[in-house]
């Protein structure tokens, strides 16, 4: 077998816990913001709808790359699996930049065609909120391409270490920002930006290490290979369709949700930040089966492919029951961290 239970293990409980330090971020900017009055959640949560769907595109392109290069992984061809890993990094930096400019250009615009009806002050919030998130794609992006390389090698503790770091980072600067100098919304976005540029550059750098079976040799000379990237891009464009077609869903869902008051906006944005956390084992499991199957496909042993996901899916389905009770259990004591009104609190007790 090419993974023991043991293998798996150290995959998947990283990855776990990365995945919920990953959402974290979104839940700390929450809750710390509401500190500052429903208009400020409202505002902050409309933006991370159209982040998630950003850094969605982002993670169907890491994808791509992370199952091109396991599979040269199973097939022992390291200089092909490390020529990939320097193809997706140089593919994701495009793509993120041209996505940061035109939503940098069209912040407004942008905001007012989809949320157009919001009360002035949540718009307000929205668009500063959305200005700083925009700067911070670059870093994002990056982070998770080298995350998912380092999957890839079936190393999971790299990026689970790091998005600790991404989040004891945002934590202490949002209580600078916000509580210290307080910049409010403002504050909570330049707090994200930062930690997210810190871990993207040591993520970058630990990449340069040779004793990686993927590894980058050096950022400062680039070639673009089209046959390469096409590889990558035949993954990730129909992955990031699914799930940009799904993130569409749920921005259309929100800006129903926003005729409904700044009341309704500030209960959605929390009971979603909340319900988030319960499919994080489904979504960890997901990309440990990338990393997986990716190997033994690059092996040529579909058997232990079928094998494998079979067994990791069952594993999905069990853990994601277990997260979901605990948070319908425990929802109404996770909510007095909030400085909601109770009505609202309520309404978000309701979404979960």
């Amino acid at each position: 077998m090419l993974f023991s239970n043991r293998d798996l293990k150290k995959l998947i409980i990283p990855l776990i816990i990365e995945q919920v330090l990953a959402l974290t971020i979104g839940i700390f900017d929450t809750m710390m913001v509401s500190q500052c009055g429903q208009s400020a959640v409202s505002g902050v949560s409309i933006v991370d709808g159209l982040n998630v769907l950003i850094i969605n595109i982002f993670s169907a392109l890491a994808t791509g790359g992370a199952v091109v290069c396991s599979q040269y992984i199973g097939k022992k061809d390291e200089k092909m699996a490390c020529h990939s890993a320097k193809q997706l990094l140089f593919t994701i930096l495009g793509l993120s930049l041209v996505i940061m400019v035109l939503c940098m250009i069209f912040n407004g615009n942008l905001l007012n065609l989809i949320f157009g009806h919001i009360e002035s002050d949540v718009m307000a919030y929205a668009r500063t909120y959305f200005f700083f998130s925009a700067l911070s794609y670059p870093f994002i992006g990056l982070f998770n391409g080298g995350a998912a390389l380092f999957r890839s090698m079936g190393n999971s503790k790299v990026a689970m270490t790091n998005s600790f770091y991404m989040n004891i980072g945002n934590i202490v600067l949002n209580y600078f920002f916000i509580f210290i100098l307080n910049m409010s919304v403002k504050g909570a976005a330049i707090a994200t930006l930062l930690s997210r540029m810190f871990c993207s550059f040591i993520i970058l750098y630990m990449l340069l290490n040779k004793e990686h079976i993927v590894h980058i040799d050096t950022y400062l000379k680039y070639k673009f290979d089209f046959s390469t990237v096409k590889r990558i891009l035949k993954i990730g464009i129909p992955n990031g369709l699914e799930n940009g077609m799904f993130q569409m869903g749920k921005i259309l869902v929100q800006r129903l949700v926003s005729t409904f008051g700044t009341a309704a906006i500030a209960a959605h944005a929390v009971a979603f930040s909340l319900t988030s956390i319960a499919v994080v084992p489904g979504m960890a499991l997901g990309l440990a089966i990338l990393t997986v199957v990716g190997q033994c496909i690059g092996a040529n042993d579909y058997q232990q492919a079928k094998y494998y996901t079979k067994k990791l899916m069952i594993i999905a389905y069990i853990s994601t029951i277990i997260s979901a009770g605990i948070l319908l259990v425990g929802v109404r004591y996770i909510l007095r961290f909030y400085a909601l009104p109770q009505d609202t609190a309520n309404l978000a007790v309701s979404m979960v």
